[in-house]
């Protein structure tokens, strides 16, 4: 998503705060859709 295109943008530019920023805020994004996965996938196996 756009959060990704950011990242990659920061590393393009090679700004250190800028990276660190992005990385964070993409690691977020990324580990709450794990939770939700994982919660649909318990839904389903009941």
């Amino acid at each position: 998503g756009g959060g990704t295109l950011l990242l990659v943008y920061a590393i393009y530019r090679r700004d250190p705060v800028f990276i660190a920023g992005q990385a964070l805020s993409t690691f977020i994004y990324i580990r709450n859709l794990q939770f939700a996965l994982r919660e649909r996938k318990a839904r389903k196996a009941g």
